[in-house]
């Protein structure tokens, strides 16, 4: 499973970066997301990535990753990953519940329980990063509520990306999710190891 965002901690990134040259900054980041994209960075390829070979990095750059021989890896960056590998299985699990219980309280104000008009509901919500996806305003608030905005995000990042490096069109991108997406984060699950931090 790949979420397509990690959480960036503002204060410890800027601590962290106290001693690393603005193109080292760039450098880090840029590792940062390929390790994010495909778990490891080979060192065989790092020179065509970012321009220098592992061993020219400085020693300063070069203590924010492991080497684990042929490839490095940021031991932090794969410890929130774990973190939001578990937050969206459970989002899945609760959703498969029936998500959040619903609260019995009655208003003596219509306004506050009556439906919204249906032109009102088939309005289409525009995913401002991914124009291929077409999900209305209920059926995004459906998933939301079922399963939470990040397992939705996730949902939509990957329908987005095999719409298109398939070509693939749906009649209904919501029945595409319901039918097939939320099936493979489960398939995806992949049990790894959690690393301490280290930035």
């Amino acid at each position: 499973m790949k979420a397509p965002s990690f959480q960036f901690y503002a204060q410890d990134f800027l601590t962290g970066i106290m001693y690393l040259t603005n193109e080292e900054i760039g450098i880090y980041i840029k590792m940062l997301a390929k390790q994010w994209t495909d778990e490891k960075i080979p060192k065989k390829r790092l020179g065509l990535f970012v321009g220098y070979e592992w061993e020219k990095l400085s020693e300063e750059l070069k203590s924010k990753f492991k080497d684990c021989g042929e490839y490095v890896v940021n031991e932090r960056l794969e410890a929130e990953r774990n973190k939001k590998i578990k937050f969206l299985e459970k989002q899945i699990i609760n959703g498969q519940k029936g998500g959040r219980p619903k609260k019995n309280s009655k208003s003596n104000n219509p306004s506050l329980t009556q439906k919204k008009p249906l032109e009102e509901e088939d309005e289409y919500e525009e995913e401002k990063e991914y124009d291929n996806i077409k999900i209305k305003k209920v059926e995004k608030l459906k998933l939301i509520e079922k399963y939470g905005l990040d397992a939705y995000q996730w949902f939509v990042y990957k329908l987005s990306n095999y719409k298109l490096s398939n070509g693939k069109t749906y009649k209904s991108d919501y029945g595409a999710i319901n039918s097939w997406v939320i099936k493979e984060l489960g398939k995806n699950k992949k049990t790894e190891s959690t690393f301490t931090s280290n930035r």
